[in-house]
């Protein structure tokens, strides 16, 4: 009879070689379901793994930088908010689209959560410490260095840089895209005083987005301001706001995020600010904080999943030594509800379709 070997098996339990030497191993996570059927496969078969030969085909494998066939989604420089509702930083169409890519690769994924101070000090949790992955997906948190994971494992940045010079590859949302979008959709329904909310602070992301908003306003002849507060409210600017004539008003808001024009609308609520008879308020993000306001939320929604479908494959192919492109942008697409109307005094029809526009 002759020798069995991992390929037999694997042709056998109609699944990978890598992943029946994950099973046999121990070393990373494969499904109840396929680890059992492989089991099954090998007692059938009496295969015996040579330990020696593992060791030494992991040493030389073929794969450079395939050691564990795992990497690690880390979310880094954390504040105890963050760490109380993680998650809140865990959205499920991100995580669907890095598992399904993990999935194609025979990759394990594991999640991490580091605060401020561990990042800071660069105390990791040991098995980080014992570089128990390949290749490391990063999302730090605004302002936060994280150059030194590189020293750990190949890396990528995830979903937004948080400093403009950035070492490492990026996989991010496509923001000039989405503002454009953002803006035309205005635009077409007849606002032409528009204001931009964010807040002071390192977050390149919303620096990146409200650079885009006043070259696109400026292109398409538009009135328009950035207001940077300095707090997470936005109640001075609400209560400012109402103080204005009303021909003075801007007749629509964009928020730098979902959160950003949720907390706007709330504050302007307070000052007895229709939405959107007064001024439609439009977010970026796409997050569920859109859906839970009154009235629901016009937003640019990324396609996350494929954010997190491209960062796997962007880093896979630098952990086996491949040349990879320094940025990656991410498109996505408008969701329109009834935050956003037509603006007061343009004589459109509320229920009209938005005026069209060539995009510059």
């Amino acid at each position: 009879m002759s020798k069995v070997s991992i390929s037999d098996i694997a042709r056998l339990a109609g699944t990978s070689s890598a992943t029946v030497s994950r099973v046999l191993s121990g070393r990373t996570y494969v499904s109840p379901g396929i680890a059992e059927r492989v089991r099954e496969v090998v007692r059938k078969n009496g295969f015996v793994m040579n330990s020696s030969a593992s060791v030494l085909a992991r040493r030389r494998s073929p794969r450079e930088g395939l050691v564990h066939r795992a990497i690690a989604l880390i979310f880094c420089g954390l504040k105890p908010a963050h760490l109380a509702d993680v998650n809140t930083l865990l959205r499920p169409d991100l995580q669907a689209g890095i598992q399904e890519a993990a999935a194609e690769r025979d990759l394990a994924v594991s999640t991490w959560f580091l605060r401020q101070d561990q990042v800071a000090a660069g105390s990791f949790p040991a098995a980080i410490s014992r570089n128990q992955f390949d290749g490391i997906l990063l999302k730090p948190a605004a302002g936060q260095n994280a150059d030194i994971f590189g020293k750990i494992a190949p890396c990528i940045i995830l979903g937004a840089r948080q400093q403009v010079a950035c070492r490492f590859p990026v996989v991010e949302v496509d923001n000039d895209l989405g503002i454009d979008a953002l803006v035309e959709h205005l635009y077409g329904l007849g606002h032409r005083h528009i204001e931009f909310l964010t807040r002071r602070g390192p977050h390149v992301p919303f620096q990146e987005r409200a650079a885009r908003f006043m070259v696109r306003v400026e292109q398409l002849g538009l009135k328009g301001c950035v207001v940077a507060e300095e707090t997470e409210s936005y109640e001075s600017y609400a209560q400012e706001f109402i103080r204005r004539p009303v021909g003075e008003r801007p007749t629509a808001i964009i928020g730098a995020s979902d959160l950003r024009a949720v907390r706007a609308i709330h504050d302007l609520f307070n000052q007895q600010v229709r939405i959107p008879l007064d001024v439609s308020v439009a977010g970026f993000d796409g997050s569920d904080a859109g859906m839970a306001v009154h009235p629901p939320l016009t937003t640019w929604a990324p396609n996350w999943a494929e954010v997190g479908r491209q960062g796997v494959r962007v880093l896979f192919d630098r952990m086996v030594g491949k040349d990879v492109p320094t940025r990656t942008l991410i498109g996505g697409e408008l969701i329109v509800r009834t935050s956003t109307a037509s603006s007061p005094g343009a004589g459109l029809d509320p229920n009209s379709s938005p005026i069209q526009i060539e995009s510059t």
